[in-house]
């Protein structure tokens, strides 16, 4: 598997995503998410982002991409510069910003798709899943994908089934 540090652009674009109301919705808050930062001491922290914490959050992310291509290509550790990614590049992700140009037309399904890749960059190493990237990740796909054209329009819970009254009676027969 190979892997690449991700752009500023693709980071901000995340942080972006997760400050939307056209991804977020009804929801009334920030995007929050829940992680483990002291496995020892069993300790949940509940993050969220917000215009203070969003530089803060980006930072995280991009350190955690970095963090994953150090595990793929440990050469890179001693040479951040040959890590393979943007040339030139400090990786230090400073103040947001928050184009308006994704407003209000960011695409639900554009989000997943950048999240799939950055996840793809990010997972290189045994520390993944237990991070907070990976807690962030997982609470803008959930809010992403409730923000899919149609999902307020579907029933809650499983349709009920259409059956042919002679199937049903064979079905429970055969049930019994």
């Amino acid at each position: 598997m190979s892997a690449y540090v991700v752009d500023r652009g693709h980071i901000r674009y995340l942080v972006n995503a997760g400050l939307s109301q056209a991804i977020r919705g009804r929801q009334s808050g920030p995007l929050r998410w829940r992680w483990n930062r002291n496995l020892e001491a069993r300790t949940i922290e509940i993050e969220s982002l917000t215009a203070q914490t969003a530089d803060r959050v980006g930072q995280m992310l991009w350190d955690e991409n970095i963090a994953s291509i150090n595990a793929r290509y440990p050469d890179t550790i001693e040479s951040p510069e040959g890590m393979p990614g943007p040339i030139g590049e400090n990786y230090q992700y400073g103040p947001h910003q928050n184009p308006t140009s994704y407003e209000p037309t960011i695409n639900p399904l554009q989000v997943l798709s950048s999240l799939f890749c950055f996840e793809y960059q990010a997972c290189e190493h045994d520390g993944w899943e237990g991070s907070e990237a990976f807690a962030f990740c997982e609470s803008l796909r959930k809010t992403a994908i409730y923000a899919l054209p149609g999902m307020d329009d579907l029933k809650w819970g499983a349709p009920a089934p259409i059956y042919n009254r002679e199937d049903a009676i064979k079905a429970n027969a055969a049930a019994r």
